[in-house]
């Protein structure tokens, strides 16, 4: 028993210490950025979402059905918020590709070569959602709170 919890502590520490890690198949891949962990992003994903105009995310870039050219260097997403000490966690839904998660204390994220990959091998529109929280360490203090309405975009030669 104290084996496993071992195994499984080494695991998670594992996780948190990366950069990008695929979660085995089930095709949803996990980035952690600037000074997010995976117990922030956990704590996130454990905890009911509410929208709220005025502390949600507010997506700036992209536009609403922005098209990218697949010849693009990977865009930067931004986001303005006013949460303090925030973790965001962004998850883009990628027709045919899977799902990307990222957790970030930034309020921009540009995608790697290979998530970028990802993107433009995409079947239809992507779908970008971002939700917020305050943190106190691993521990939600405000929220989370979600945009009021999710954003897509696409790759001009997948869906046009």
């Amino acid at each position: 028993m104290q084996r496993a919890i071992l195994i499984a502590a080494s695991l998670t520490a594992a996780l948190a210490l990366s950069a990008c890690a695929d979660d085995g198949g089930s095709g949803t891949t996990v980035v952690l950025q600037g000074q997010a962990s995976q117990a922030a992003l956990d704590a996130i994903n454990g905890a009911s979402t509410s929208t709220d105009a005025t502390k949600g995310p507010a997506v700036t870039v992209p536009t609403e059905g922005q098209a990218y050219q697949p010849s693009d260097a990977p865009p930067p997403f931004r986001w303005t918020s006013p949460l303090t000490g925030a973790v965001y966690r962004l998850t883009f839904t990628i027709p045919g590709e899977g799902t990307v998660v990222v957790a970030t204390t930034d309020s921009s994220y540009t995608p790697d070569a290979t998530i970028w990959g990802q993107m433009k091998g995409a079947s239809g529109r992507i779908m970008l959602e971002i939700v917020g929280a305050s943190m106190n360490a691993a521990a939600i203090s405000d929220g989370p709170y979600k945009q009021a309405t999710p954003r897509s975009f696409g790759i001009a030669s997948t869906y046009w």
